[in-house]
């Protein structure tokens, strides 16, 4: 029996060693890991950032020397924002004050929200909401070319292209005359705009862009390509909407899109990271006292 019995104890004893030696290398396997991901300033969770005072979308003004918002600011309910996924936004009606290609002046619906941290928000975007709520579409999104006057715009000499994935422009905002940086790639900013028909029977376009992690895309799915790049600490994506029933085309709309974009786009961007300095680490000032990378 007691033979048996110290058979049993070393086979029992045996069988545990696999076991102890598999938890051990998970163990220092996370250990490793650990130590390449700090090493290599990989970050896997994303932190949340917003603009400088928390500066919120809705504070931008709401005149312009060629545009001006008609009425007031149209407010979103709570039920609204946890629906849109977001309190950050802005909703509201913009008129031209002077038609530049037309007989009456366009009206645009401008909408923007501001998403950031550990982004799991599906974008709300025309082509899913406006069907949704029952609006017809008519045919499929297509790209159209934001012109932008780039006349009126001057290089940051001081960031450097290679650094930042791309140059970086800044424009000069014409209510504080500050001159702001703008996102990367706003030499190829393009909209994806789809045309629908309400239920009246009139047909409007909405197209859309994103600014996520300092660089501008058109579609959603790029999203996490950019916000989630493992270098990065942080991740944030705004969505910028234009929609109007006074264009006649997708192009139009990218062309109405550009002139507003050249009198707002500074503003717009001091209500979001200023990502030249989240990536040169002066910002935001928590990174610097913390020691974040």
């Amino acid at each position: 029996m007691k033979t048996q019995s110290g058979t049993t104890n070393r086979s029992g004893f045996a069988n545990m060693i696999p076991v102890a030696s598999a938890a051990l290398l998970l163990v220092l396997s996370a250990a490793v890991i650990a130590i390449v991901q700090q090493s290599a300033g990989i970050h896997f969770r994303k932190l949340p950032i917003y603009a400088e005072g928390n500066l919120q979308l809705r504070t931008l003004p709401a005149e312009y020397p060629s545009w001006k918002m008609i009425g007031t600011e149209r407010q979103v309910s709570s039920e609204e924002a946890k629906e849109l996924g977001t309190e950050n936004s802005l909703s509201r009606l913009i008129i031209e004050r002077e038609p530049k290609d037309s007989d009456e002046p366009h009206v645009v619906d401008l909408h923007m929200a501001y998403y950031t941290g550990m982004i799991d928000t599906v974008p709300h975007v025309p082509e899913r909401c406006n069907v949704a709520a029952g609006v017809q579409a008519l045919g499929t999104p297509v790209v159209v070319k934001v012109p932008i006057d780039f006349s009126v715009l001057v290089k940051n000499t001081e960031a450097d292209p290679e650094f930042h994935g791309g140059i970086i422009w800044q424009a000069r905002s014409p209510t504080t005359f500050r001159r702001v940086n703008l996102p990367v790639g706003v030499e190829n900013l393009r909209l994806r705009v789809s045309r629908f028909r309400d239920h009246r029977g009139e047909d409007f376009y909405a197209g859309y862009f994103f600014i996520t992690n300092g660089e501008v895309v058109s579609s959603a799915n790029q999203i996490r390509l950019r916000a989630f790049r493992l270098k990065d600490d942080y991740a944030y994506y705004c969505k910028i909407q234009f929609t109007s029933g006074t264009v006649r085309s997708a192009e139009e709309l990218g062309v109405v899109a550009g002139r507003m974009l050249d009198e707002m786009f500074a503003d717009i961007m001091v209500r979001l990271p200023d990502w030249v300095e989240v990536k040169e680490g002066r910002y935001p000032p928590e990174r610097t006292a913390d020691g974040a990378s």
